[in-house]
């Protein structure tokens, strides 16, 4: 009996998980669930000098949110086309409460080919509506070529977008939806566009806070700013997360002693509009497409290599990633160092399928680091110096 099981146990697990579900017809339903019990548990980012948290959200608050992206964009198309992974806040099942047929890919990204492989997807599903970051998006039209929208809305998620960026995504669709929300607060604000709108497009506009949601812009002393100034952004929502996984003390530090929770987000408010500008970070962390990049990490394996003193990364402004990744290096004497002896330094660290996601782009060598009185290094001092150099070596191209 026990061999018996054990072989039915190792059948299961050679299956793939949408076998095992095809073939599954429980259904189990427990009698305890309450509003407030946890039903989700996400993956969001740490801060620049720690890795992930997990994210916990009740039964009531993934209704909230479902409800605050139902109200905000009222989905009218039959079919959407999700490509994140499932462990992101959006990967919450708001298509199946609005009657919608959810297409996902089998396959994440990185592949070589994920951009052709979206495209087959859009093509034999028939699908209208996708959620697609700028670098896939811009990747299926050069594959495509610009023939035409392929679909007819395209969600864009998972950082700040500039007027170029949509500028470069423009060919795939007839209208566009920008969000800006994280994996504690939900979906906190939408901007909807048709592609006869962004020439007037501002860069980072994310539109109006979404339905429930309340916001606030302070500066360093925790006072709300001027209307149209900038600062930390400060939100209220009925979306909000319960927690950090197990962690309290971390939980309390995201919120201020009247519950509101406290984003590393640099914002203003548009004071004509009440629309939500967001692009721009308190921290040092590299928004490079989907992914969330931690200097201390890059920094931490360079600095292994024999050739350099010190080095310090830093994000660099492009059209579709938002950041590339630069690296500001002081150089030992008589060293030959180049962008490729960099890489190869990384590629001692970090599996080869994700060796074109961590790629340093731009390299700068000084003789000395920027400080603040304090002694510690100033990072956005070094963060212009690079913006600088790469300006005056594309006008020399």
């Amino acid at each position: 009996m026990e061999t018996q099981s054990r072989t039915q146990l190792q059948k299961d697990r050679d299956q793939s998980f949408m076998e095992r579900l095809k073939r599954s017809d429980e259904e189990y339903v427990w009698e305890g669930i309450r509003p407030d019990t946890i039903a989700f548990t996400h993956i969001t980012t740490g801060s620049p000098t720690e890795y992930l948290k997990m994210t916990d959200r009740t039964h009531a608050s993934v209704l909230d949110t479902i409800k605050q992206f139902h109200d905000a964009l009222r989905p009218s198309y039959p079919k959407h086309l999700y490509t994140n992974p499932l462990f992101w806040m959006s990967s919450l099942p708001r298509d199946y409460f609005n009657g919608i047929t959810r297409v996902s890919p089998d396959k994440w990204y990185p592949i070589k080919d994920y951009c052709e492989l979206l495209y087959k997807v859009i093509v034999t599903e028939d699908v209208q509506y996708a959620d697609l970051q700028p670098v896939h998006a811009a990747g299926i039209i050069e594959k495509i070529g610009k023939q035409g929208p392929l679909l007819d809305h395209l969600f864009i998620v998972g950082m700040p977008v500039s007027k170029a960026m949509l500028q470069t995504v423009k060919p795939l669709a007839n209208w566009f939806t920008l969000g800006y929300g994280s994996h504690e607060t939900g979906g906190t604000s939408f901007n909807i566009l048709h592609t006869d709108d962004i020439e007037q497009f501002q860069d980072f506009d994310n539109g109006l806070p979404a339905p429930g949601v309340q916001i606030r812009i302070v500066d360093e002393n925790w006072t709300d700013v001027c209307a149209g100034s900038k600062g930390r952004v400060l939100i209220k929502t009925p979306a909000m997360f319960s927690g950090y996984s197990m962690e309290p003390e971390k939980t309390a530090q995201r919120f201020d002693s009247d519950h509101w929770f406290i984003t590393n987000d640099i914002g203003r408010l548009d004071e004509r509009t009440g629309h939500l500008f967001v692009g721009g970070r308190m921290d040092s962390i590299i928004l490079h497409g989907e992914y969330m990049i931690y200097p201390f990490w890059l920094e931490e394996m360079l600095s292994t290599h024999p050739d350099i003193k010190e080095v310090v990364i830093v994000p660099v402004s492009d059209p579709v990633l938002f950041h590339a990744i630069g690296a500001i290096v002081i150089k030992k004497p008589n060293s030959t160092l180049t962008v490729n002896d960099i890489q190869s330094k990384i590629s001692e660290f970090i599996v080869p399928e994700v060796m074109d996601i961590v790629r340093v782009k731009h390299l700068m060598f000084v003789d000395t680091f920027p400080r603040k009185q304090d002694g510690s290094l100033d990072r956005s001092q070094l963060y212009d110096l690079m913006q600088e150099h790469v300006v005056k070596y594309f006008k020399t191209k």
